[in-house]
């Protein structure tokens, strides 16, 4: 499955021209770094430690952008696990959030890295717009913007995150596609 998880722009987070975001797409190395997960919500509260949180249902291969600065995460079909693949296809999760570490603003040379794409069903997104009106949908591709404000982690690197609703044709591919035994 490709999924479109961000695009290049100005959001309340901060700044994404196309340059810094060829540079998020180009710095992912699943194989010598860290394999991004597909994982069920934001774990904010590190608090509540449960293993569903701990569970990955699908990993980012690879990232592709579109001259446009459009951003794709490619999660192969076999590595999506029947239960995302069933809350996706019944809609209990309409939206995917990424989750970007901010490298570049605590040591420039390095760039920004994708560390989770989470999706989302309960949670609203904090800014509103994440999710429009079906009539407007066609002019506003680029669907939602994540928290307006940023987390950081335990090592002080920010931590920028960017929501948007699920495109149609990603459940409709989904749906065809029989899970791995």
């Amino acid at each position: 499955m490709n999924l479109l998880i961000f695009k290049a722009g100005e959001y309340p987070q901060g700044s994404w021209p196309i340059d810094r975001v060829k540079k998020f797409v180009a710095a992912y190395d699943p194989v010598n770094n860290i394999e991004a997960p597909g994982v069920v919500g934001h774990m904010d509260n590190g608090l509540v430690e449960r293993q569903e949180n701990e569970l990955a249902h699908a990993w980012v291969k690879s990232l592709t952008m579109t001259e446009d600065g459009q951003v794709y995460a490619e999660l192969p079909n076999e590595d999506v696990s029947p239960q995302l693949r069933q809350w996706l296809t019944d809609h209990n999760l309409r939206y995917v959030s990424i989750e970007i570490g901010e490298y570049d603003k605590q040591t420039p040379p390095q760039a920004p890295y994708l560390l989770r794409v989470a999706f989302l069903g309960r949670t609203i997104p904090a800014v509103p717009t994440t999710r429009i009106p079906t009539i407007f949908a066609k002019f506003l591709r680029v669907v939602g913007f994540g928290k307006g404000e940023q987390a950081e982690t335990d090592t002080g690197v920010p931590i920028a995150r960017f929501c948007r609703k699920i495109d149609q044709a990603v459940i409709e591919e989904l749906t065809a596609v029989k899970p791995a035994p």
